[in-house]
């Protein structure tokens, strides 16, 4: 990879949509980084579509490029509009349905990771 990278969220947001085969669960996704402790995944999402309740073990953040998701965090909504970022402590679980066609920017700052290499470093 060298000292930079370049990533082309159109180039990839065009790559999901003309995928062969069917979204699953109204979503098709791609992890365009993943360096420890650090993980970006690109999602883009039909109307309806959903990622059902889960939980990461790091920071997220969840940065909505275009339409509206809706995040529900213990039993509370939150509306996101294109432009906005949720940001979520580790280990909260969470759910995300796109009210519209959405494309959503997730990264993951992997808590272990950081952990590990602290472990490491002291040692």
């Amino acid at each position: 990879m060298g000292n930079n990278q370049i990533l082309h969220l159109a180039d990839a947001v065009d790559h999901l949509v003309n995928e062969v085969h069917s979204a699953i669960d109204g979503h098709r996704q791609i992890t365009l980084f993943r360096q420890a402790p650090v993980t970006l995944v690109l999602f883009v999402f039909d109307a309806g579509g959903e990622l059902p309740d889960h939980v990461a073990q790091g920071i997220v953040s969840i940065q909505v490029l275009n339409g509206r998701l809706s995040i529900q965090i213990a039993g509370n909504d939150h509306r996101l509009d294109a432009g906005q970022i949720l940001f979520l402590n580790p280990a909260i679980a969470h759910s995300v349905r796109a009210e519209i066609a959405s494309t959503m920017l997730l990264t993951i700052h992997h808590m272990e990771s950081i952990t590990m290499a602290q472990t490491t470093v002291e040692s």
